[in-house]
């Protein structure tokens, strides 16, 4: 992939990317102190910004930089959004027993053809 950017020109070629994202998801997504934000530019070498949004419930996401490493940043942002978003959605823990939908509740409970 490298080599094909490199051909193509696309590693020099500079471009900007706008991802609207939901606010309660941002500050997760930056990790403590911007942790996250700060180990993505140097692992790709874009620079990220998150902006006030046209809303209270979005924001932006802005990825700058070679257009290969902006694709690269986004990559890595939405892979986080998404870890984020499944311990945002994680059932909580019930002292009675097993939340319906929690892993393997209702294992067992399944009948494949012929059991």
């Amino acid at each position: 992939l490298q080599q094909a950017a490199s051909a193509s020109g696309l590693h020099e070629q500079v471009g900007t990317m706008f991802c609207y994202l939901p606010w309660k998801h941002a500050a997760f997504m930056r990790g403590e102190n911007n942790s996250f934000v700060f180990e993505t530019e140097r692992k790709t070498g874009a620079t990220l910004e998150f902006l006030a949004g046209r809303t209270v419930e979005f924001t932006i996401l802005k990825v700058k930089g070679p257009v290969v490493n902006i694709y690269w940043a986004h990559a890595l942002m939405m892979c986080r959004y998404h870890e984020v978003d499944a311990e945002m959605h994680e059932p909580a823990e019930d002292v009675g027993g097993e939340a319906e939908d929690a892993p393997g509740a209702l294992e067992g409970t399944v009948a494949w053809p012929g059991q």
